[in-house]
Parts: C-alpha cells; sequence; structure tokens
C-alpha cells in the first residue's frame, strides 16, 4: 500500500502554527491545537461543528475569528423563566473554548465586534425590561469603559467591523425597532448611516460594511456591496442570538438556539467556510 511519502515524496510537516499562506493540497500537524489540518478548496459554502462553550447560554455577544474568537455574557435562563444575564467570557481558539476573568457588566443582547485583542460592545438588556446604552473596549486582558451609545438603551443590537471602524444597528427601544445606526470609531459614536426596514433585532453579522454575512434563524446568506446570496442553512437554527466572528469568508457561531432553551444546542459550536480555499482539521470520520 503506498504511504504519502511515498506518493509525494516527504512526510507530513510538523508545526507549532498554521502556516500563513498554505497551498491547496497541503497538509500538516499542528503541534499547539494537536490536530491535522489541511488547505482545500470549497465550491461552495459549508458547515462544521466544533468544540462546545463551556456555559450554554445564547442572546450572547462575540467578537474575533474562527482562530481567535469570543463569547461574552448572554442569557442562561430556560424558556419561561426569569432572564439571567451571565457575564462569563470565554475565548476560542479554533477549536476548544477557555474561560476568562468574568466581564464586569452582565447584559444579554450585546452588540459587539472587532478582534480577540482590539474588541469593542455596547447595549444590551438586563434585567429584563431594561435596555443598556453603556459601551465598552477590549484590550486582550481587560474592558475599558468608553462612551455610552447616544439616543437611550437598546437591546438586540447587532455591530460588525473593527474596535475604530463599525457600525451600531437594529436593536429594540422602549418605543419599538428604530432603523437608526451609528458609526463608531472606538471612543466616540456618530449618527448614521441608517439602515432600510427593522428586522434586524437579534440577528448575527460579521464582515465590513461592503462584504458581510448575515444570518437571522436558520437563513444565511452573503452581501456583496449591492445584493444577497443565499448560502447553506445553519445546522441549528443558531441566531437567536449566537455569538459569532470572523468574516464573509469564513466564521463561527456558538450558543444560540431555536427556540429559547439553553441546552443542548446553547453550547454547540459551528464554524462556517465560504467558497474558495480554506484551512480544514482533518479528522477520523
Amino acid at each position: 500500500m503506498a504511504t504519502l511519502r511515498d506518493i509525494h515524496g516527504a512526510n507530513i510537516p510538523i508545526r507549532a502554527s498554521d502556516p500563513a499562506n498554505p497551498q491547496v493540497g497541503e497538509i500538516w500537524y499542528n503541534t499547539t491545537t494537536y490536530v491535522l489540518k489541511g488547505q482545500v478548496f470549497n465550491a461552495s459554502g459549508s458547515f462544521a461543528t466544533s468544540g462546545n462553550l463551556n456555559v450554554g447560554r445564547y442572546a450572547l455577544g462575540n467578537f474575533g475569528t474562527p482562530a481567535a474568537g469570543n463569547a461574552i455574557d448572554g442569557n442562561t435562563h430556560p424558556v419561561g423563566a426569569p432572564n439571567t444575564a451571565s457575564n462569563s467570557h470565554e475565548s476560542y481558539d479554533g477549536s476548544t473554548w477557555t474561560s476568562l476573568t468574568n466581564t464586569p457588566f452582565a447584559v444579554t443582547f450585546f452588540a459587539s465586534s472587532g478582534t480577540s485583542t482590539a474588541g469593542i460592545g455596547a447595549g444590551g438588556g438586563q434585567p429584563a425590561g431594561s435596555y443598556q446604552s453603556s459601551a465598552y473596549t477590549w484590550g486582550g486582558s481587560s474592558w475599558t469603559t468608553i462612551t455610552s451609545v447616544p439616543g437611550g438603551g437598546y437591546e438586540g443590537a447587532n455591530m460588525f467591523g473593527t474596535q475604530t471602524a463599525n457600525i451600531f444597528y437594529g436593536a429594540g427601544t422602549p418605543s419599538g425597532y428604530p432603523s437608526a445606526a451609528f458609526t463608531g470609531d472606538g471612543s466616540s459614536w456618530t449618527s448614521g448611516p441608517n439602515l432600510p426596514g427593522s428586522d434586524y433585532y437579534g440577528c448575527v453579522c460579521v464582515g465590513t460594511q461592503t462584504a458581510a454575512i448575515y444570518g437571522q434563524g436558520t437563513s444565511v446568506a452573503f452581501w456583496n456591496g449591492s445584493s444577497w446570496t443565499a448560502q447553506p442553512s445553519f445546522p441549528v437554527g443558531k441566531p437567536a442570538r449566537a455569538a459569532t466572528g470572523g468574516t464573509q469568508a469564513g466564521f463561527f457561531a456558538a450558543g444560540g438556539t431555536p427556540g429559547g432553551t439553553p441546552t443542548p444546542s446553547a453550547r454547540q459550536t459551528v464554524e462556517f467556510t465560504g467558497p474558495g480555499a480554506a484551512t480544514v482539521t482533518i479528522s477520523s470520520s
């Protein structure tokens, strides 16, 4: 029986980290995450399951990428029970979740975006019926309070972009569901650009102003700057609301549930890989 070395003339490389620019067909073993990985080409997007959250919850905050993500706060109550906001903060390395120091606030539906070392978030609700406008930045080890989002409190808002260039939109307020949005620079907020419609409460969205991906219920769609293209559905009804992080090319979704119950899918993580070349974990199954 031919071996990989017989076919390609080399053994599988052993690396401490994934290569910066792997070629399609390349395979390696990552000694940091203890997994076999490879570079493949996907003709269309796909989902794969990954490690579970330590604290099952929905209505989470989120930022980061599939290789370095964060899940923040969220709701742990079962259906019909009083809201129970968590201040749990977990980090994700692409396969497992690790508990970090709890956040200095405990809210549900916390809108957030950015990277694992430069995140930003605002709004949320706790206790039931309240609407928060406080905003914070994350520097990789601690949270800093910044100027609150203007206009009162917001629950179920969404945010995408970076810590210093982001858009906050789509919340529920005591007076309804406004289309107003705010552009953030990491320390303050500017009104606009307003978004059409109001069906943004509790959805998930990652990306930039010109290329993003949106999830609501089980539906997933790409935005290319002018139109939406449908993608494979979430394997479970994640955005109610899941922690998500990444880009149009690939993101993770953790927690969240289709019906508001925190178990079992509220601990599950799925990763989406968009069309094109992508790094995947190779398993025996």
